[in-house]
């Protein structure tokens, strides 16, 4: 008589479901490990924004700190150009009564798409703390959510100078444009130059001011030091400022303090950042061309300046 063995074994619903947990394992731990890795990134990114932004506060404050608190008033007596004109009488007491703001900041605002959406935003400005200048190009440049229309004014900032008499540009032709520099400028010379060469009009012409900072007509446009480039585009750096805002000055009455109040907006320049948006944020991630959006950051850094005297 033949006797059948039998061997112990998984059946096909038991081996199923075994494939089927340790697939959902597998799924759950590459999950994990992708959301922990983006948010390292993401956080990577946030702290360099603020350690980045940290250091630009200081870098402005202790530029505001050096200028002279009577020097802001008397841009508005300055003659501002090699030909002798300056703001009439009308004018003069029209930035007296403004505490010169025109001649602290200025600001070029133009209409581009972010994800899809027409928006007006800051593309390029200047920043005058009567000892240094800083001069900025907006992110959205190089931003991978942003278009710029045919007929907006796409160009970067760039600017034309007077050194030893001659006349030179930064950046050269062939170099990359830049993101934030500081220049030495007591005179406030390249907010000067972005009021309308006529010498008759304080307010900044329709439009803003063109992309092109052209000091070489001014009378005193001399340069005195190297052009620092604050936030160079190379070495991995993908740091950019989006907005530079500047409230008006507090002036006493004697003119002897100035009070300041400076807000600009850091971020990257990629994964989709926009300013407009409520809270100033990155945008959704289906509305990011390249799909970077852990690797966007931005903040809004806010801070006050007393200058005395001087």
């Amino acid at each position: 008589m033949s006797r059948k063995t039998y061997r112990d074994g998984f059946t096909l619903v038991e081996l199923t479901l075994a494939m089927l947990f340790i697939g959902l394992l597998s799924i759950s731990i590459v999950l994990i490990i992708s959301n922990t890795v983006t948010a390292f990134q993401r956080g990577m990114k946030l702290s360099r924004v603020n350690s980045t932004g940290t250091d630009l506060v200081d870098d402005m404050r202790a530029s505001i700190q050096s200028s002279s608190a009577r020097g802001l008033i008397s841009s508005c007596y300055a003659n501002i150009y090699s030909s002798g004109l300056s703001l009439d009488a009308i004018e003069r007491q029209k930035c007296e009564e403004d505490n010169a703001k025109n001649y602290v900041a200025v600001t070029k605002t133009a209409k581009i798409r972010l994800s899809g959406v027409e928006q007006e935003v800051p593309i390029l400005g200047a920043f005058c703390t009567g000892s240094y200048t800083y001069i900025w190009n907006s992110g959205y440049f190089e931003a991978d959510n942003a278009v710029f229309p045919a007929k907006t004014n796409r160009d970067w900032a760039k600017i034309r100078y007077l050194i030893n008499g001659t006349v030179k540009e930064y950046p050269e032709p062939g170099q990359k444009p830049f993101r934030l520099l500081r220049i030495q400028d007591e005179s406030r010379i390249f907010c000067l130059a972005a009021v309308d060469k006529t010498g008759q009009s304080y307010e900044l012409p329709e439009g803003g001011i063109s992309n092109v900072f052209d000091v070489s007509e001014v009378s005193y446009g001399t340069l005195r030091s190297d052009i620092v480039d604050l936030l160079p585009p190379d070495n991995g750096n993908d740091l950019a400022v989006y907005d530079i805002s500047v409230a008006r000055p507090a002036v006493s009455e004697n003119g002897d303090n100035a009070f300041y109040s400076i807000s600009f907006i850091l971020g990257t320049v990629s994964g989709g950042v926009n300013i407009v948006a409520q809270g100033n944020a990155c945008a959704a991630p289906n509305g990011i061309v390249s799909g970077n959006y852990s690797y966007c950051a931005i903040n809004k850094f806010n801070f006050a300046v007393q200058v005395n005297g001087g």
